[in-house]
């Protein structure tokens, strides 16, 4: 009976240190993300919803220091099969791709796009799966001024 309650018991001990590890790798996920929010280099940029998506929106991180660029998906539906959003900044009036993301469990916390060292706005369309090399314009569904 003991050793079948003790190989209880390290069972137990196995299962509360796997969730105390998903716990800390949370939680320092969580306290990156609010670094990231609360720095003071950080520009925040609003994108508003476009077109047939006036309730969709955005939150662009822009640290222009490190010219890093984090993306908050705050309301967005889910793309159709085989489409996906795609994050584009306007540098000197040209489109550069800032890159694909995420509507699954990444889509709740921020995700870390391409580098941009220089943007006046922020765009997301909405393009094949993978990407495109050009903005599909009237898929245009986020947008927002620096």
């Amino acid at each position: 009976e003991v050793r079948g309650e003790l190989a209880r018991l390290e069972n137990d001990r196995s299962v509360l240190a796997q969730e105390l590890e998903v716990q800390r790798t949370s939680l320092q996920r969580s306290q990156e993300q609010l670094a990231v929010m609360t720095d003071p280099r950080t520009d925040v940029v609003l994108l508003n919803g476009t077109g047939a998506s006036l309730d969709a929106r955005a939150r662009i991180y822009w640290d222009r220091d490190r010219n890093a660029v984090y993306l908050d998906v705050l309301r967005l539906p889910a793309p159709p099969e085989g489409k996906q959003y795609q994050l584009w900044a306007l540098v000197d009036g040209q489109p550069v791709d800032a890159g694909v993301f995420a509507m699954d469990d990444a889509a709740d916390t921020l995700q870390a796009m391409k580098t941009i060292p220089a943007a006046q706005a922020f765009a997301v369309t909405l393009e094949k799966a993978g990407g495109s090399p050009t903005p599909t314009l009237d898929a245009m569904v986020l947008l927002g001024n620096v």
